[in-house]
């Protein structure tokens, strides 16, 4: 197994270490969080540019250097679709896997919705889960984001 390694080309095996620092230096490279999920015209999809999921894409070892990585799903970017219909069903386990992966760190959070009201006063905003119809989609995305924040001592710190 070993002479097998050694026959590739070094730019096929660039140490552990050296793959986590290009990792990080890819995700921390956006001033935005990486977005999760795509919309188009009618469906939500998974947005599979979004850094920490495209360095999945590359190849095994890749994967397996990414999922162990917290520090590159620390960041997340999650835009409400703000509609009646279901989301498809891997959707949320995907958001699931991805705020576990980021561990004990603390957890950059946006959020966006159409059914956010904006104001120049803080106070006068109201927030999607307040509105009077949130969409099924909306209420269990934020049922999932809401839960991360309950998990107590030693949990995520949501900023």
């Amino acid at each position: 197994m070993e002479v097998a390694r050694m026959t590739r080309p070094p730019i096929n095996r660039p140490p552990v270490e050296l793959l986590q620092q290009v990792f990080l230096l890819v995700v921390n490279d956006v001033s935005d969080n990486p977005s999760i999920f795509s919309f188009g015209d009618t469906s939500i999809s998974v947005d599979v540019a979004s850094s920490p999921l495209l360095l999945t894409r590359v190849c095994r070892l890749w994967r397996r250097i990414a999922h162990s990585m917290t520090g590159i799903w620390s960041r997340i970017h999650v835009a409400l679709p703000g509609r009646v219909q279901p989301l498809k069903s891997f959707l949320p386990p995907l958001l699931e896997v991805w705020l576990t992966r980021s561990g004990r760190r603390p957890l950059s959070l946006s959020i966006v919705s159409e059914q956010l009201c904006y104001s120049c006063d803080p106070e006068a905003r109201c927030l999607p889960w307040l509105c009077p119809y949130p969409s099924g989609a909306d209420s269990q995305l934020l049922k999932i984001l809401l839960s991360v924040r309950g998990q107590g001592d030693g949990g995520h710190h949501v900023t």
